[in-house]
């Protein structure tokens, strides 16, 4: 069996990743290549448009909070909770680090307290929710500004430099791009990784595999206000501080279960045992189509601002 990689994010090793790794550990007999039409089985994302090349089995992965229409792909492995049979969900943060990590023992109370206030990084200038919480909290508390957009700390850290700049502090304002069900990317996990205290706006269905009582989780954008009041009230009140603190990061039968895997190796195995389906010439042009129509409406999009 030949399978390829295509349209992956930039960095993405097609060698050793999270579905080699169960490729691997079931005993399944493959061989990767770099030639997208000559694979029986191509696993690809967003990030371009090699797979259009494909003439085997296409099984498509995306990280975000869309997803390509159906006659793009035969299975999809995505934050979309459809219950269909080709579908899987698998939030973003499980394969965007170790999900053992955050199990790990926390800072103790008294180191953790040491730390400054609150932090942001805010790259997207149109991430209203977030923006708006952020201007809500600098009004009680100072909220360092870390990111290439509102920066108020005179220098903008990203990767690695990120985590040593949020590892600084209590909180982190960590808002979703959107309040989407299911849609729950690396921004939670990440602070926790970082032993800070999340306050996280996004998925409505986080606290099946996270512990709501352990960070500040707001349900809606009509409270900000209050919610960042309650945030500056919690640096002034060490019992309720430590409390909070104190509470395990996850819920502990739902995500020890996700962890083993085993539903999700079942997925994919059975995805890559099927025949592959039948595709009708429409299909390849209905996907070239849904591309030349996203590149007209970017240019229009320009055109117009």
């Amino acid at each position: 069996m030949t399978i390829n990689f295509s349209d992956f994010w930039p960095g993405f090793n097609p060698e050793n990743n999270f579905i080699t790794s169960i490729l691997t550990k079931r005993s399944v007999l493959y061989k990767i290549t770099e030639t997208v039409h000559e694979a029986d089985i191509v696993f690809f994302s967003m990030f371009g448009k090699s797979h259009l090349n494909s003439r085997g089995l296409k099984i498509f992965y995306s990280g975000e909070s869309t997803i390509l229409p159906e006659y793009m792909f035969d299975f999809c492995i995505s934050m979309n909770t459809s219950r269909k049979s080709n579908f899987y969900y698998l939030p973003h943060w499980a394969v965007w680090d170790e999900p053992k990590k955050i199990l790990e023992e926390k800072l103790s109370f008294e180191e953790f307290k040491k730390k400054k206030d609150c932090c942001i990084i805010i790259g997207n200038p149109n991430a209203l929710d977030r923006i708006n919480f952020y201007n809500c909290l600098s009004k009680y508390i100072q909220v360092d500004s870390g990111g290439s957009f509102m920066n108020n700390v005179g220098k903008v850290y990203l990767l690695p430099e990120k985590h040593k700049f949020i590892s600084d502090y209590k909180f982190i304002i960590c808002f979703e791009n959107r309040q989407l069900k299911g849609y729950c990317t690396e921004k939670l996990f990440e602070a926790m990784c970082c032993n800070v205290i999340p306050i996280y706006f996004g998925d409505p269905n986080v606290g099946i595999y996270f512990n709501e009582n352990s960070f500040v989780n707001i349900q809606s954008s009509r409270n900000f206000d209050q919610q960042a009041k309650m945030v500056a009230e919690l640096l002034h009140d060490e019992n309720k501080l430590k409390d909070l603190w104190e509470k395990s990061w996850v819920n502990h039968i739902n995500y020890e279960e996700f962890l083993t895997g085993e539903k999700f190796e079942t997925f994919i195995l059975n995805a890559i045992s099927t025949n592959k389906k039948q595709k009708i010439g429409l299909n390849l042009i209905l996907s070239k189509m849904y591309y030349i129509q996203g590149s007209i409406k970017y240019r229009m999009k320009k055109w117009f601002i």
